[in-house]
């Protein structure tokens, strides 16, 4: 699985917005792949998002992730 499906993007992107761990949780919870595929496809979309709607994200790119991937 290389990209979302497009009828589940609404309900992961609102997850996405939230943080890295709520998305890729819930992309493993609606699609049921690995932690590693789950991981590929939110980087993915996260990207997408950030040139699309990066005013719809609570922290900059720089501090998405802190203390989680440290």
């Amino acid at each position: 699985m290389d990209t979302l499906p497009s009828q589940h993007l609404a309900e992961i992107d609102l997850e996405i917005f939230k943080g890295y761990l709520p998305g890729v949780i819930k992309i493993r919870a609606v699609l049921g792949v690995t932690l590693n595929v789950a991981k590929d496809l939110f980087w993915k979309r996260y990207e997408e998002l950030r040139k699309e709607s990066n005013s719809q994200f609570t922290k900059n790119h720089e501090d998405y992730c802190s203390g989680i991937l440290e």
